[in-house]
């Protein structure tokens, strides 16, 4: 098997991004106006963190739609989860399963995206 840099560099990123981001103690998240921003800042990192996933995955295996989505919301969870268990860790920051929740909705939202567009090309193509 032969992985494929353009489609694992995407995820890697995407986790040493994460890693770090949740490393800093001193975070400052941006006011968007909204009533929780953290929460949507974790859903939009985590759909993108699952859209990443699915192309690494269909970049360097060959399997099933179905089986290629259960791998990557069961390893997008982990990430999640291993992600707020190491926050845990750092001094000003806490674990908290609300995180977990909106990085779950995230990686939920990108694979039913990554279906809808992918059927809608299907049938543009085909």
């Amino acid at each position: 098997m032969k992985v494929r840099v353009l489609t694992s560099l995407p995820i890697l990123l995407a986790s040493v991004a994460i890693i770090i981001a949740s490393s800093r103690q001193d975070i400052q998240l941006p006011d968007l106006g909204l009533w929780n921003t953290d929460k949507l800042l974790h859903l939009i990192a985590y759909f993108f963190y699952g859209i990443f996933l699915l192309i690494f995955i269909n970049g360097n295996f060959k399997l099933s739609k179905g089986k290629t989505i259960l791998i990557a919301i069961v390893v997008g969870l982990l990430f999640a989860a291993s992600d707020e268990w190491h926050q845990s860790f750092v001094p000003g920051r806490t674990a908290s399963i609300y995180d977990f929740i909106a990085d779950a909705i995230g990686i939920a939202l990108s694979t039913i995206f990554n279906t809808k567009i992918a059927a809608a090309l299907n049938k543009i193509f085909n």
